[in-house]
């Protein structure tokens, strides 16, 4: 799930996605999440922006194998905000 913002910069988008716990410890979220930075890269997106539960330890470490960096700002509900630059 993902939508875009309109930014002078670029294109922005926001993704989310969220797993069975049968499925978690398979590496299907970082199999996920490295598609669909792939995609982005095709579709000329500028960046990707993900929120994350701060203590959702597993969450942040697929984003970071990706390339996400964690920003210094929480979002609305005070999860962290890692962000890819494309």
């Amino acid at each position: 799930m993902f939508e875009s913002d309109d930014e002078k910069s670029g294109s922005v988008v926001r993704h989310g996605y969220l797993l069975s716990e049968s499925a978690w410890g398979q590496g299907l979220a970082s199999e996920l999440v490295r598609g669909f930075v792939d995609w982005c890269r095709t579709v000329e997106i500028e960046a990707i922006l993900g929120g994350v539960e701060r203590d959702d330890i597993a969450s942040q470490r697929v984003l970071m194998k990706n390339g996400f960096i964690s920003q210094p700002t929480a979002d609305d509900h005070g999860d962290l905000v890692f962000e890819l630059r494309l």
